[in-house]
């Protein structure tokens, strides 16, 4: 259901006080993009680009970490996870639902879930 799936890195947190509440602290990332699944498109009409010494990479802005009704939403700051996001409308991206680790097995079935392969799907979840 997510418009954006991504494998990336968070390189900042920062607290988002507009949507923090007294009781729920929520932040906003910076992440540096490592894979695009879907959403290419979306990703290089929000993304900055920063030129580094070996490449290239796209940085996202991405709201609703610690947002109380996504579970699994935590993350630090150097973790490597994959997300699934919809744009915030604001030029951010906005959590869709839960991080997920980034394993071999996970990319195997994002990327199988992404491109609608149905056999390598019932291969992965078996």
């Amino acid at each position: 259901m997510a418009n954006v799936v991504v494998s990336g890195k968070v390189v900042k947190l920062k607290a988002d006080r507009e949507h923090s509440t007294r009781d729920n602290q929520m932040y906003i990332g910076e992440i540096e993009i490592k894979r695009v699944f879907k959403g290419g498109a979306v990703v290089d009409s929000v993304a900055t680009v920063n030129h580094g010494i070996l490449r290239d990479y796209q940085i996202v802005t991405v709201e609703g970490f610690g947002d109380p009704g996504i579970c699994d939403n935590k993350v630090s700051e150097r973790d490597t996870k994959i997300f699934l996001l919809n744009p915030a409308g604001n030029g951010d991206l906005k959590l869709n639902s839960s991080i997920m680790p980034l394993t071999l097995r996970n990319l195997d079935y994002v990327d199988a879930v992404v491109n609608g392969k149905n056999k390598i799907l019932r291969e992965i979840t078996t």
